[in-house]
């Protein structure tokens, strides 16, 4: 009936796009199309910078879901069973195969707060090589819909400057 069209047309207009627009970024970006893309960044427009953003993430929710379900499904529990799974596992996040993700950093207590922070954020509490202009620009964005992901190669060499900086001081 007419729901189920609309349905489709949505779908069909969301698959157009994300295919078209998001493949025309990204081919202005980098050079190259989107499914040229290493597998993390299939769904995402990459930028030189090392940067990749996703302007159309509720649209590929689904395919992300049938790609990976058991990840998706955890991303998407409430904060109480989320927060308390991270504790039994140990985990700083929750996204597929526990053992797959990082270990949990600082307390535990510390987890609990930072975890009932909005989203954008913790954006603001992370990332110590990351400008805060940065950081205020990548929430707003994430805020709006539109997620940042990775890091500059500038970031890149901040990170391993104090990462070097951390293990000379132990």
């Amino acid at each position: 009936p007419l729901t189920r069209s609309l349905h489709q047309q949505y779908a069909l207009r969301s698959a157009v796009m994300v295919g078209v627009i998001s493949n025309t970024l990204n081919y202005l970006n980098t050079g190259h199309f989107m499914w040229d893309n290493d597998e993390q960044n299939k769904f995402r427009i990459q930028t030189r910078s090392g940067l990749s953003y996703q302007p159309f993430r509720h649209s590929t929710e689904f395919y992300e879901f049938l790609k990976d379900p058991v990840k998706i499904l955890t991303g998407k529990l409430g904060y109480i069973p989320k927060e308390a799974l991270s504790q039994l596992w140990h985990r700083e996040y929750l996204g597929g195969d526990p053992r797959k993700q990082p270990e949990m950093q600082g307390s535990r207590i510390l987890h609990v707060a930072k975890d009932l922070a909005p989203m954008s954020v913790q954006g603001l509490a992370g990332r110590p090589e990351r400008d805060l202009g940065d950081k205020i620009l990548y929430g707003l964005a994430g805020t709006a819909g539109i997620p940042v992901y990775g890091e500059t190669k500038a970031e890149k060499s901040k990170r391993a400057e104090i990462h070097r900086r951390e293990k000379l001081a132990r």
